[in-house]
């Protein structure tokens, strides 16, 4: 299975992300529920997740 290529990652201030793919396609990823743990926990801090950003098929943090 092929997925589509990320073509940008706007952050939300209710932690979600609006994602573009190349498809034209947009959805909204609400990400909450997985902010939790040692390395996810640190995306509670907002300027830390208003760093996501494209990357391929997905997205990622700084």
């Amino acid at each position: 299975m092929t997925y589509p290529i990320v073509l940008s990652a706007v952050p939300q201030d209710d932690y979600s992300v609006l994602i573009t793919y190349a498809t034209g396609e947009v959805k909204k990823f609400n990400v909450k529920p997985y902010i939790s743990g040692n390395w996810f926990g640190e995306l509670l801090n907002i300027d830390i997740f208003k760093t996501v950003r494209p990357c391929g098929n997905t997205i990622e943090w700084e």
